[in-house]
């Protein structure tokens, strides 16, 4: 009887984890974009940026999320400006063309409103507005041994925790190793399997039910020996 409890229970967490990840996928860029941006920025808003833009290949086919805006976000935001007839020459100084001015900023900004099933963002369904708020992390605390790293930190609201790494920065969001704590408010992710005196790179990750996304970015340790 406790299997089959158990196997029901871990069931019902992995249908829970792919309904959020499925949220983060369609999720809008509505948390951090609210700033002009250009060459040379980083940050959460890059992050945010970088990853509405990832969700049309023929804008953005490399897909980085690195957090940095160099020229591969650049020319997808050439594209992006060329694509919506905002401007299609010039430059960063001279016509804005590569840089995420006012104009720029309230077209995506107007694009990720627009939201399926939500009234008067473009949707179809008669429904109320969900939660918009993307959920507060702290600051992390990070344990290490010789081939493991506990990453722990708390959200303001129960997420999905994960953290994606790799030894190399930047990195595929999509296909960096990752690992998750489930579903909480206290976040306590554990890597394994890692090389000794090795350091890795890593971005913390929490969803919330409503599948807005916040991203805890830069963050590095080192294995012992």
């Amino acid at each position: 009887m406790t299997k089959h409890i158990n196997l029901i229970a871990g069931a019902l967490l992995a249908a829970l984890a792919i309904a959020a990840c499925t949220l983060l996928l369609a999720r809008p860029a509505h948390a951090l974009i609210t700033t002009s941006l250009e060459p040379g920025s980083s940050g959460p808003a890059v992050i945010e940026l970088q990853s509405f833009l990832a969700r049309d290949s023929s804008v953005y086919p490399e897909g980085i999320i690195s957090g940095y805006y160099g020229t591969l976000t650049t020319s997808a935001v050439e594209r992006f400006q060329c694509q919506n007839e905002i401007v299609c020459s010039g430059s960063v100084a001279t016509t804005g063309y590569g840089r995420v001015g006012p104009t720029t900023l309230a077209r995506i900004q107007s694009l990720a409103l627009q939201t399926p099933g939500i009234p008067n963002t473009g949707g179809t369904s008669d429904v109320i507005a969900p939660d918009a708020r993307a959920p507060y992390i702290s600051p992390e605390t990070v344990t290490v041994s010789s081939t493991t790293a506990l990453i722990h930190w708390t959200t303001s609201e129960s997420s999905l925790n994960s953290v994606l790494y790799a030894s190399e920065w930047p990195f595929y969001l999509g296909t960096a190793a990752s690992e998750s704590s489930g579903i909480g408010m206290n976040a306590n992710v554990v890597l394994s399997g890692l090389l000794p005196n090795h350091t890795y790179r890593y971005v913390r990750q929490s969803v919330d039910m409503a599948g807005n996304v916040q991203y805890g970015f830069g963050g590095s340790f080192t294995t012992t020996k």
